[in-house]
């Protein structure tokens, strides 16, 4: 028995021994390791040291770390292109929702359109369109999942003039996104007067603040008017660049895309039929010939003007009396046919149905109907 006992006390007394050793082992380990710790954080700190972080040039603004225009704003810039022409969209957020932001006028006379941005990523799925009052701006909520996208300045601080704006576009037929730096130049309740160069492509593109990156304005328009001379040389007289200001509350028009596309093409198609009926018209009253103006070259396939150009007026005819008054006979035939067509559409519009922007050329283009028929009629 008491050898029995001695076995179990020296087994006992192993085993404590292995468990101390092991627990010795186990502590130098974690020594060690702390040692590594600790001169890699030494390192780490020293390396910092020599090679500072880059620190953005605008904090918050339109550029990224590495003083560069990020992915966050190059891919929330659309390109949009349809059947009759093209132009710039934005990606922006409002009340929680995500929408196309671009002008009326970028859509203006399109029956489809092709919305992406220079990553190929194609937008397709929206919900109504929304168009705002008295300016020209136009939204589509995105009904699909969206990752980059734009946020609007809060107007506070209010904009001032000579602020830092950057307008960024994206013409061509690859979408490339470009910048544009510029200062405001002008303010209103409604409009900015930006210097940063533009062009048609990029009709529809936002103006970002560059301090903060967010949205004021969303190009629309240039003007190079001149209202008298003594604009000349100053900046009234050279080419100016506005922009919608959407750094405020807008009273969006809810309709759908369908609707404002049709109610475009009928307003194209219908300046269209009062230049062409103005053009025959004014051909032949003053007997203009060989004048291949744009328009009448653009408009070679329409009716009025297939009829005009197989009609002969006389040019190398015989002469004479009798010559004269089938001459006098085919111009009064071709001035009717042109103040039929111009009366027999004249009421097709319908303005009051119509949102702010193709409202105010739809009453515009029925004053210049009016007088195209006033012109024939006489």
């Amino acid at each position: 028995m008491k050898q029995n006992q001695l076995i179990s006390t020296l087994g006992l007394l192993v085993c404590t021994a292995a468990c101390a050793m092991a627990d010795d082992a186990t502590s130098q380990r974690i020594r060690e390791l702390d040692l590594k710790i600790a001169a890699l954080k030494s390192e780490r700190a020293g390396i910092l040291a020599k090679n500072p972080a880059p620190v953005p040039q605008e904090a918050g603004g339109i550029l990224d770390a590495q003083g560069q225009v990020g992915p966050r704003i190059s891919n929330a810039v659309l390109y949009i292109k349809g059947d009759q022409s093209a132009g710039t969209g934005f990606v922006g957020s409002s009340g929680g929702k995500t929408y196309v932001y671009t002008t009326a006028g970028v859509l203006m006379g399109n029956t489809r359109l092709v919305i992406q941005n220079s990553a190929g990523v194609s937008f397709k799925k929206f919900g109504n369109l929304e168009a705002a009052e008295n300016v020209d701006a136009v939204r589509m909520e995105i009904t699909e999942e969206v990752k980059d996208f734009l946020d609007f300045y809060p107007g506070q601080p209010p904009l001032r003039i000579n602020q830092k704006i950057a307008a960024i576009g994206a013409g061509g037929e690859n979408a490339a996104v470009t910048v544009r730096n510029g200062l405001v130049l002008g303010t209103s309740a409604e409009t900015l007067e930006v210097d940063a160069e533009n062009n048609k492509d990029n009709n529809g593109g936002p103006i970002l603040d560059v301090a903060t990156g967010k949205v004021v304005g969303l190009a629309s328009y240039m003007s190079d008017e001149q209202d008298s001379v003594w604009s000349e040389g100053t900046r009234q007289g050279q080419a100016r660049r506005f922009a919608c200001r959407l750094d405020r509350d807008l009273k969006w028009k809810t309709m759908k895309i369908g609707q404002f596309l049709a109610d475009g093409k009928a307003l194209l198609d219908y300046q269209t039929e009062t230049l062409v009926c103005g053009l025959v018209g004014r051909r032949v009253r003053f007997g203009i010939t060989g004048e291949e103006t744009e328009l009448y070259l653009k408009n070679r396939e329409h009716p009025l003007v297939k009829a005009y150009s197989e009609m002969n007026l006389g040019g190398g005819g015989p002469r004479g009396t009798a010559a004269t008054a089938e001459i006098q006979k085919k111009r009064q035939s071709m001035l009717a046919m042109a103040y039929t067509r111009a009366v027999r559409s004249k009421d097709s519009l319908k303005p009051e149905t119509y949102a702010w922007f193709h409202r105010v050329r739809a009453k515009k283009s029925i004053e210049w109907r009016e007088k195209c028929i006033e012109m024939l009629g006489r």
